[in-house]
Formats: structure tokens, C-alpha cells, sequence
């Protein structure tokens, strides 16, 4: 996502994300609910979503990355998240109580740490939300190889990342990551496909043999490495 924007008066603003946590099973509603409140020129309210594979249908879906965090991308600070909260509570009532806003004191210098309050996230947090979400907030699916028992991605958000890929599932297109947010596991759309797919013109069917655990073994490679060993 790009956090840098303009606006009509020419001057430029970094964004921030600021995360505050909720109902799962409410979440959308209160998403809308806020959004159709929140001055557009300072930013949005949203929900980061991933794609995912429903077998079933055979089709591609939608659903939250973080079931029960709602985010914001805006150049407002804490506190001023927090006075809209407060400003829109009776507005949203039948969300608020999801929420858990309470009176905050104010020291002067920085609001006490409450349930209620929104959280800025670290540095590298915000740079895993730049990388994987596009304009609209949401997580592609990544296609990509596995050589090797190593991952190569083609396409997508993961390009770059595959580091971070400790287990994939090809059945479900999905991949976990050696990272989590708030304690909850990371996991991204991943479709793998033959390496060949991707260099038809390197390979042919005859030689490769695709082993069990995928990885990919180039035959004519193993005959050369063989006769160079004295066997025929």
C-alpha cells in the first residue's frame, strides 16, 4: 500500500497504520460504520483481507488476515483516533460496546494505556503491510515453484519474501510464514505450480522426476554426475 499521499494543496503526508482490536464476529460492520464517519481527507478505515482457495468451488475468496483488529491508515496521532471513537460512540452504539472505549486520561504528554486505544505499529510491521497489500487493502495470491525444498515466487506480494516460508500446503494454495502479528500465525496465498510452467523451454517432462516431498530432479544432470562416477 503507499502511505504517501497529496493533497489539493500540494503538501505531501506520510501515513501511518494504527490497529485497535475488536469482535470478529462484528468487525465488517463496525469497519463500514466508522468509514462512513471518518474525514477521507485524513486517511481510511479498513480491514486487510487475504485471498484464499475454496476447493469447492474452485474459485478464489476473500476473507480477514487478522480476524478481530481493525486498522486505520491516517495521519492522525492516538489521541486523535480515539476522540473520533469517542465523537461517533453514539452514532455506532451497537459497535461501540465491541471496542471497550473507556475515559482515557490525558497526562499532558501521552494517553495511559487503555482497552479502547489505538495501537501504531512497529516499523517492520508496517513495512510486512506495505509489501503484501495492494491499494485496496488486500493480500494477492503469490504463484510461484518449489525447487529443491526451497520456494521461488514468480508472482505476487511474496516475491522477495520466500525466506520467510516454512510450510506450504499445494492443495489448499496457502503458505505459513515464520512470522505473526499479535500472536496469530501469518499465513498468504501461495499457488505452486511445475517449474516448468514457468521455463517450458529449459526442461521437458522427460527430464525432470518430481519427487514426493516436490522437489524437482533434473535427469540428465544425475546421468552426467553418475557417468562421472563410473557408473552406467
Amino acid at each position: 500500500m503507499n502511505r504517501v499521499i497529496e493533497n489539493i494543496n500540494g503538501e505531501v503526508r506520510r501515513l501511518q497504520y494504527l490497529v485497535i482490536s475488536t469482535s470478529a464476529l462484528k468487525q465488517h460492520q463496525l469497519a463500514n460504520a466508522l468509514s462512513e464517519r471518518f474525514p477521507k481527507e485524513r486517511g481510511h478505515i479498513f480491514i486487510p483481507e487475504r485471498e484464499y482457495w475454496l476447493r469447492k468451488n474452485q474459485t478464489i475468496g476473500k476473507k480477514p488476515m487478522f480476524p478481530g483488529y481493525l486498522f486505520a491508515m491516517t495521519d492522525m496521532s492516538q489521541a486523535e483516533l480515539y476522540s473520533f471513537l469517542r465523537q461517533n460512540s453514539r452514532d455506532i452504539q451497537t459497535y461501540a460496546n465491541e471496542l471497550a472505549i473507556k475515559e482515557m486520561k490525558d497526562s499532558g504528554a501521552a494517553l495511559e494505556q487503555e482497552s479502547g486505544q489505538w495501537i501504531e505499529l512497529t516499523e517492520e510491521e508496517s513495512e510486512f503491510f506495505d509489501r503484501m497489500l495492494d491499494e485496496e487493502g488486500i493480500q494477492r495470491m503469490s504463484v510461484g515453484y518449489r525447487e529443491n525444498n526451497k520456494y521461488v515466487v514468480m508472482e505476487g506480494p511474496l516475491k522477495g519474501w520466500e525466506s520467510h516460508i516454512v510450510k506450504s500446503e499445494r492443495h489448499d494454495r496457502e503458505a505459513y510464514l515464520d512470522l505473526s502479528f499479535r500472536e496469530q500465525k501469518i499465513v498468504v496465498g501461495l499457488i505452486q505450480k511445475a517449474k516448468k510452467d514457468f521455463f517450458p523451454e529449459i526442461k521437458t517432462d522427460e527430464d525432470t522426476l518430481v519427487l514426493e516431498d516436490e522437489t524437482e530432479v533434473d535427469l540428465k544432470e544425475l546421468s552426467k554426475q553418475m557417468r562421472g562416477n563410473g557408473i552406467s
